[in-house]
């Protein structure tokens, strides 16, 4: 399970598609899950259906762990390498890199807008997709509506980055350094954003 985690971080996939490729049942599967997010390890991100104003119960998920580290140390154990080495590797790995960027952003949304037991990651925490290809990373509720926001550690990045959907009104576009703000996008340094970013203080 968690070399599968590991091995396909970021992307999104079915529970199916999970059990299969674990030799597993798909209840195996989710009560595998379950327990890893129960022990604080990862959490399941679920995709948003904007017409049934639900989440995509049978749709892809993506899985990300609550921290870094501990997809390093994943890593490390599942390579039989020093962590240090494997840390190293991976801050080398620009596409990696970004993958872990994109993780610590969702699990600081979660952390930002969750209260523990009275309101779970998944009331307002989502990922996007629709079959013409359009894909958000995170789609977070709050008062005013729906924000979506797209992470794209990288220089150069401009507004065209981010693929508008209806029923969202504002975006934020994580960059590397970009600064930029047109009429309902604004590009931010994912630095600044994540400093700017509380942390619920009923989230310990």
């Amino acid at each position: 399970m968690l070399r599968a985690i590991a091995e396909q971080y970021s992307s999104r996939y079915s529970f199916s598609n999970l059990s299969r490729q674990i030799e597993r049942t798909h209840v195996t599967t989710i009560d595998y899950l379950e327990f890893m997010e129960d022990s604080f390890i990862c959490f399941v991100l679920y995709a948003y259906d904007f017409n049934k104003r639900n989440i995509k119960s049978k749709g892809d998920k993506k899985v990300y762990f609550f921290v870094t580290f501990v997809f390093h140390s994943v890593r490390s154990y599942l390579g039989g390498k020093e962590v240090w080495d494997v840390i190293t590797s991976s801050l080398e790995d620009e596409d990696l890199l970004g993958k872990m960027v994109e993780g610590t952003v969702i699990s600081h949304l979660r952390m930002y807008g969750e209260i523990p037991l009275m309101k779970a990651g998944n009331t307002f925490l989502w990922f996007y997709y629709d079959n013409s290809g359009r894909e958000i990373d995170a789609i977070f509720r709050e008062k005013r509506g729906c924000l979506g926001i797209e992470v794209k550690y990288r220089r150069g990045v401009d507004e065209r980055d981010v693929k508008r959907i209806p029923p969202i009104n504002k975006y934020f576009i994580l960059s590397k350094e970009d600064v930029e703000h047109k009429g309902n996008k604004m590009i931010v340094p994912v630095d600044t954003f994540l400093a700017l970013l509380p942390i619920s203080e009923k989230n310990i």
